[in-house]
């Protein structure tokens, strides 16, 4: 198995200006979500911690430029269950609770 950087000069592809481990920023990662959870953004479930998308309607989708109702007619009906800790099936995951055997911090 070759590395990442190796890979990347076999393809000719660019130098990227830094490889960062997401490990190195968990401490940031749950202040954020800390935050998020104390200014009523974010809710801690059974299964994780949620960000709930009715806290800011307004800007959801800024970076995949999808509107709420983009979203929902995308689903097609499809979705009426959460099936876990969401309060809303629209509302998506910033911490999922390890299950057994698994890494946590």
């Amino acid at each position: 198995m070759t590395s990442l950087p190796s890979d990347n000069l076999l393809l000719t592809a660019s130098k990227g200006p830094l490889i960062t481990l997401l490990t190195s920023s968990i401490p940031e990662i749950i202040s954020m979500i800390s935050s998020l959870v104390a200014s009523g953004n974010a809710y801690e479930s059974s299964d994780g911690v949620y960000f709930e998308i009715n806290s800011a309607p307004e800007k959801y989708g800024q970076l995949t430029g999808q509107t709420l109702e983009m979203v929902k007619e995308g689903a097609g009906g499809r979705v009426t269950e959460t099936g876990s800790g969401k309060r809303n099936h629209r509302d998506f995951a910033l911490w999922k609770s390890a299950k057994e055997n698994e890494p946590s911090w």
